[in-house]
Order: structure tokens, then sequence, then C-alpha cells
């Protein structure tokens, strides 16, 4: 993350077509990232706390993880 962040606060710094102002976009984009960040580790702490909750989590995290695959292998 840090890494995106230097490189687009560096690229709209070189960056003859955009003005100073374009850096406030990373700012945005920082506490944009931060917010939905704890947001979702608020959420999922709240749904883990619950045991039947937890099994239908992690059973839907294993599908989302499992589905790129399946969808790949059907369609050659």
């Amino acid at each position: 993350m840090v890494v995106v962040l230097m490189g687009m606060t560096i690229g709209a710094m070189l960056n003859p077509a955009l003005t100073k102002w374009s850096l406030l976009a990373t700012l945005i984009y920082v506490a944009f990232n931060l917010v939905i960040a704890v947001g979702l580790r608020d959420m999922l702490g709240r749904l883990l706390a619950r045991k039947r909750i937890r099994e239908v989590v992690f059973f839907l995290v294993f599908l989302a993880a499992a589905l790129p695959q399946l969808y790949l292998h059907d369609r050659e």
C-alpha cells in the first residue's frame, strides 16, 4: 500500500498536466481506504463473534475463493 501511495504521489507531482491540487486526491484516497478497512474489520469481527454466523461466513469466503478457479476450469 505504501508503494502504491508513493507511486501515485510522485506521479502526480511529476506530471506537468496535473496541478498541485491533485495531491489532494492522495489524501482523499488514504482517508477513504482507512474508513473502508476499519469498517470491514469491525463488520467481520462482529459477524465472526457468533458461532453459526462464523460457519456461514467461512463457507462463503471459501466459495468466493474457489469461484474463479471453477469458472476458469469450466471455460476450458
